[in-house]
């Protein structure tokens, strides 16, 4: 092989080489791509995961308000109920006093 000849092919090599280098770098680079976009996507998601958190959270809240204030209005009505049974014991007792009275008369 001649002079000119050696370098051509040394040339050739080095071309070789770097193309490999270059195909090796694309591919990396559209590897990175898809890893971005997953990532990305992944993301996403996640954002939307707690959009939907919160937003089960804000439910949760409101239903605990309401069942808050049901126990508050139940408790409400007990008070009244009890209040309501002294006055009904009271006339009982009175009734059974106006009973036994006209019975011994």
């Amino acid at each position: 092989m001649n002079g000119a000849s050696a370098v051509v092919k040394k040339f050739q090599v080095a071309q070789a080489a770097t193309q490999l280098s270059f195909n090796l770098a694309s591919a990396q680079e559209i590897a990175t791509e898809n890893t971005v976009a997953k990532a990305q996507a992944l993301y996403d998601q996640s954002i939307q995961t707690l959009h939907n958190a919160e937003a089960a959270l804000n439910t949760a809240n409101n239903t605990l308000k309401v069942a808050q204030s049901a126990f508050d209005a139940a408790n409400a009505n007990l008070a009244s109920a009890k209040a309501a049974l002294v006055v009904a014991q009271a006339a009982f007792a009175n009734a059974t006093a106006a009973l036994k009275a006209a019975n011994a008369a």
